[in-house]
């Protein structure tokens, strides 16, 4: 024996779905939640998402349309971009390359030269010696080498 149970009512319709079908459907939508791929995920104006599987950009808009609702970006180079949801997702854990430790107050930056806790500058490393610099200044506090 089957049970089927209301589902939706649009355009005089009347859509019934079998308990077995309904759920395939929830299996399905919770492996895509753990696998990051649900739709259901409503995004963050300015939040890091990985976009095409290639790159790390900036949520910089969200355009809802009654066929899809498109998604304007803001890469690297500040060129904006605008896609649809199945080419942009959440970071995973640890995926933001950007991400930085700040070496004062030990807050966990997303991106940006100065700590957003405490402003303290970002560290960086001399590409001549390797030095981390702490100090934002335009050379390298050991060799004088140009940033």
């Amino acid at each position: 024996r089957e049970y089927f149970m209301f589902t939706s009512c649009a355009d005089d319709k009347v859509v019934f779905t079998s308990q077995k079908q309904k759920m395939e459907e929830n299996s399905q939508q919770q492996s895509n939640k753990e696998e990051g791929k649900d739709d259901t995920i409503e995004f963050r104006k300015n939040e890091l998402v990985r976009y095409k599987e290639k790159e790390t950009v900036t949520l910089v808009g969200v355009h809802p349309d009654p066929e899809e609702t498109y998604y304007t970006i803001r890469r690297e180079d500040g060129v904006e971009v605008n896609t649809v949801r199945k080419h942009i997702r959440r970071l995973r854990k640890g995926e933001n390359k950007d991400e930085w430790t700040c070496s004062m107050c030990t807050f966990i930056n997303d991106g940006g030269s100065l700590c957003k806790a405490c402003n303290n500058p970002r560290p960086w490393t001399c590409k001549a010696c390797t030095f981390i610099n702490t100090k934002a200044g335009k050379s390298c506090e050991v060799c004088g080498t140009r940033r």
